[in-house]
């Protein structure tokens, strides 16, 4: 409803074809936030599974401590687990990486779609008002913190509701 409203404000000051050129770049970055959210999931899928081996092999050595030390397997145990600490740590840093090209680009959307609005106003040779433009950019800025930014948010969230750590056993 509320992409609705705006959209009608801001063609109502603009025009329909630069007024939907400039939601439809909103609308792609969401896209690609859905994107990245498929991703997420697939990543943190796999860390989940890697923190689970390392967990259950620490578990192991430390359950049979006695035995270990009697046979001398501490270097294949830290080989092991340290092996594991690596593809984990390379999984979140990686899952932490596009999560900051993600909340970019929910910041930069605004942007984009006021840059792209304008150009399409330019190209078709409407006028451009002081008021018009100021309009504008609140609009497409609304339209970002009340949907964008909450959308982007879920789509980084959704997966670790569904593969938190009440359901990896």
């Amino acid at each position: 409803l509320e992409v609705i409203v705006i959209a009608s404000l801001i063609c109502n000051e603009v025009g329909y074809m630069a007024g939907l050129s400039g939601i439809g770049v909103m609308l792609l970055s969401m896209l690609v936030a859905i994107k990245f959210g498929k991703a997420f999931f697939r990543l943190r899928k796999k860390t989940a599974v890697i923190t689970d081996t390392r967990i259950k092999t620490i578990t192991e050595v430390l359950t049979g401590m006695l035995t270990v030390k009697a046979f001398c397997w501490e270097e294949p145990f830290i080989e092991n687990i340290s092996s594991a600490r690596k593809v984990e740590a390379g999984h979140i840093r990686q899952s932490q990486a596009m999560s900051g090209v993600n909340l970019s680009l929910s910041q930069a959307a605004p942007a984009l779609s006021t840059m792209v609005t304008f150009l399409v106003c330019w190209h078709n040779g409407t006028p451009l008002v002081l008021s018009n433009v100021l309009t504008v950019m609140a609009l497409l800025q609304v339209l970002r913190t009340s949907i964008g930014k909450k959308f982007v948010r879920f789509m980084e969230a959704f997966p670790v509701r569904r593969f938190g750590p009440q359901s990896v056993r």
